[in-house]
């Protein structure tokens, strides 16, 4: 008869870390849930413009965390996961903005806006949204590069005029959000007018500002025509693939009653006019402003069930 083995305890699984203070879920559900707290008691108690409440409350909660991290010592958990997440935001999230984010804010804002009252002040539109921003950039830009010259270090004039390409643009969330929120602050028609002109000057001044990186990246020497062609293809191509995608999107919703599925045709729609477009070299900014122009004046969303938000 063989022996019999003796019997061996199973082996011990590792438990998953629970969540704490000091993971990065941790930390985004701390500000998360300070932002919401501050918001509820701004609402009930202080009434402060919800836009500046929510830059207080995340003034206030980084300022704690960053509090909270020094307390601890400069090598504590929490510091090594707050200098890891700065590094992270600092190296991602321009691209995060620019490459993801846009496109979904400008849909969401284009959407919105009464086409035939925007064709009655295209021309106004045109001239603030395209003319003022070349404007402002050159202004930005040889400011900077008068100032800086004798004071500070000399810039060279492509890198200036790029930074006022960043600086031009109004913030169309700001806009919106005030236009919401007071809608009796100033005229209808002048509101129209700086609707607008936020929604279009972002898209001028990604164009311009691709322009002027392509014109750094491969100097002078025959980059002229290149850079227009480049401008040309960039406005062309993204409102040929914002009016493609966008009408596409439009016979799929005409007839449609549910909101949920509504949404996630806006959601995916935003998604391919982004990645198409990045693979195209066109603007993708234009296109999402011409596909929700699109949407939104053909009445899917005022047929859309209550709640419903394509944004």
């Amino acid at each position: 008869v063989l022996p019999t083995p003796p019997l061996r305890p199973p082996p011990c699984r590792a438990r998953p870390p629970a969540m704490s203070a000091s993971s990065p879920l941790g930390v985004i559900m701390l500000l998360l849930t300070g932002a919401v707290t501050l918001r509820v008691i701004n609402y009930h108690f202080t009434r402060i413009s919800p836009s500046a409440m929510t830059a207080l409350s995340a003034l206030f909660w980084s300022g704690l965390l960053l509090l909270l991290a020094r307390l601890r010592g400069p090598n504590s958990q929490l510091a090594t996961l707050l200098r890891s997440l700065r590094e992270d935001i600092l190296l991602n999230f321009p691209d995060i903005i620019l490459n993801f984010m846009l496109a979904f804010l400008l849909f969401a804002a284009a959407v919105e806006v009464n086409l035939p009252a925007l064709n009655r002040i295209k021309s106004s539109v045109i001239a603030l949204s395209v003319l003022s921003t070349v404007l402002s950039s050159a202004v930005i830009g040889s400011l900077t590069w008068l100032l800086l010259r004798p004071f500070i270090s000399p810039l060279p004039p492509p890198y200036a005029f790029l930074f006022g390409a960043v600086l031009s643009p109004t913030d169309l969330v700001a806009v919106t959000s005030v236009l919401k929120e007071k809608p009796t602050l100033i005229p209808a028609s002048t509101s129209y007018f700086l609707l607008g002109e936020s929604l279009f000057n972002d898209a001028v001044s990604i164009v311009i500002y691709n322009s002027l990186k392509y014109y750094i990246r491969s100097g002078p020497q025959g980059a002229g025509y290149t850079v227009v062609s480049i401008v040309l293809w960039e406005c062309a191509g993204g409102v040929a693939l914002g009016m493609g995608l966008g009408t596409a999107a439009y016979y799929l919703m005409r007839n449609m009653n549910e909101p949920v599925l509504e949404l996630t045709i806006s959601v995916v729609l935003v998604g391919n006019i982004q990645a198409l477009g990045t693979a195209l070299g066109v603007s993708v900014p234009l296109a999402a402003i011409c596909a929700g122009l699109l949407i939104g004046n053909q009445g899917v969303v005022s047929r859309a069930a209550p709640g419903t938000n394509s944004g």
